[in-house]
């Protein structure tokens, strides 16, 4: 397994429950339409031999567990400096 990624105890993890729920019991999804320039991001994934997609689900997983009160605070910051998370 690639170092880069944590797994999780699923019977210690806090989140475990939401998990089991969103992705067992009630499977949600959701869209986003939006022109987006993913050029540095992209660019540093392949330098540093990840996967694009990992990259993009990790940010976008950053930016809404960011979320308060309906706003993204982080959402440019995250999305302007890939660097900070290789």
């Amino acid at each position: 397994m690639n170092s880069f990624f944590t797994e999780y105890d699923m019977d210690s993890w806090k989140y475990a429950g939401n998990f089991n729920f969103y992705t067992k019991v009630m499977p949600t999804g959701f869209n986003t339409c939006l022109d987006l320039d993913i050029t540095k991001t992209y660019d540093l994934a392949k330098i540093k031999g990840v996967k694009f997609s990992a990259c993009y689900l990790f940010l976008l997983s950053k930016i809404m567990n960011n979320v308060v009160n309906g706003n993204s605070y982080h959402f440019q910051y995250l999305l302007s400096k890939p660097e900070m998370w290789f």
